[in-house]
C-alpha cells in the first residue's frame, strides 16, 4: 500500500513539472521597446511583459543587464521581485529614460531574465543603438621631478624645479590649465609647463580639455612642497682621557686594599 502511495506521489510530481516546463515554453516573458536607434532628445522605453498561465499564484524574479558593446563591463543591472495572481499579465518597464547630448553613443545589449525560485524559466535578448551623443576621451594630467616625466610625483622640496604635463587619446583637444599656488595665487598656464618650487605648501593643477563633438573633461590634482632638509654633519663622539681622574680612582682603589689587608691582619692577631 505504501509502495502504491510513493509511485502515485512521483507520478503527479513527474506530470505537473512537464506541464509547468510546457507553460513556460515562450509564453511567461516578452519585450516591448519603441525603436531600435535613438538620438538626442529621443524616449527610449523598453518594457518587459511577464504572464502567470497558472490558476495559482507565482512569485518571480525579474532581472536586466544592460551593456554596452565597446567595454566588457555592464552599465546597469537590476532586479525587481514579482508577484503575480492567477492568468495575469503585468507590465514592467525597465528602461525609461530621454537621451541627451551626454548619454554614451554605443550598440547596446539588453537581456532580461526570468526565474522561479532557483530555476531559469525564460529569458529575453534586444538590441538597441544610440548615436548622434557627444563622444568621450581619456585625459591625465601628470607632475614630475624631470622633463621627460619619467619620474612622477606627488611631493618635492623647496626650490626644486616641477613640471607639469597632460596626455589624451584624441589629437587637437583645447588644453586650458590653472595652477594655484600654496598662497592660494592662481596664474592660467599652457601645458607642458614648469616652474620652481618657491613656497612650501600644497598646490594644486586644474587641466580642462575640450573638443567639438567631445564631452568636456576637468580634472584636478593636488601636490605638496615641504623645506628642504637642512644639510647635517655627523661625527663619531670623541672620548678624551683624563690622566688625573684615572690616577685618584687608582690610588683609591691600592687604599681599600691595603685596608683590608690590615683589617684583616689585625683580626688575626686577635
Amino acid at each position: 500500500m505504501k509502495v502504491g502511495i510513493i509511485i502515485f506521489i512521483v507520478i503527479v510530481m513527474v506530470l505537473s513539472s512537464s506541464q509547468f516546463c510546457s507553460a513556460f515554453d515562450g509564453n511567461l516573458l516578452s519585450m516591448e521597446i519603441n525603436q531600435k536607434t535613438y538620438m538626442p532628445g529621443d524616449n527610449v522605453v523598453i518594457k518587459a511583459v511577464v504572464i502567470n498561465p497558472f490558476d495559482y499564484k507565482v512569485k518571480a524574479d525579474l532581472t536586466w543587464i544592460a551593456k554596452p558593446s565597446s567595454q566588457e563591463t555592464p552599465i546597469a543591472a537590476e532586479r525587481e521581485v514579482l508577484f503575480l495572481e492567477p492568468n495575469q499579465r503585468k507590465d514592467v518597464v525597465i528602461k525609461n529614460f530621454t537621451v541627451d547630448l551626454e548619454t554614451i553613443s554605443d550598440s547596446y545589449n539588453l537581456l532580461v531574465e526570468l526565474r522561479i525560485g532557483d530555476s531559469l524559466i525564460d529569458k529575453e535578448e534586444r538590441l538597441f543603438n544610440i548615436t548622434g551623443t557627444l563622444k568621450t576621451a581619456e585625459l591625465e594630467i601628470k607632475v614630475c621631478k624631470d622633463e621627460q616625466c619619467s619620474k612622477p610625483s606627488s611631493m618635492f622640496k623647496q626650490n626644486e624645479d616641477i613640471y607639469l604635463f597632460y596626455d589624451t587619446n584624441s589629437e587637437n583637444m583645447q588644453i586650458a590649465g590653472k595652477l594655484t599656488y600654496s598662497n592660494k595665487k592662481t596664474e592660467q598656464i599652457t601645458l607642458p609647463y614648469s616652474f620652481k618650487a618657491e613656497q612650501i605648501g600644497t598646490y594644486e593643477l586644474e587641466v580642462t580639455a575640450s573638443k567639438e563633438g567631445y564631452k568636456t573633461i576637468n580634472k584636478k590634482l593636488q601636490f605638496g612642497v615641504i623645506e628642504k632638509e637642512a644639510d647635517i654633519q655627523y661625527s663619531e663622539p670623541r672620548i678624551e682621557s683624563n690622566t688625573n681622574f684615572t690616577k685618584g680612582i687608582l690610588y683609591v682603589s691600592i687604599g681599600i686594599i691595603v685596608f683590608i689587608i690590615l683589617f684583616w691582619l689585625y683580626k688575626r692577631k686577635q
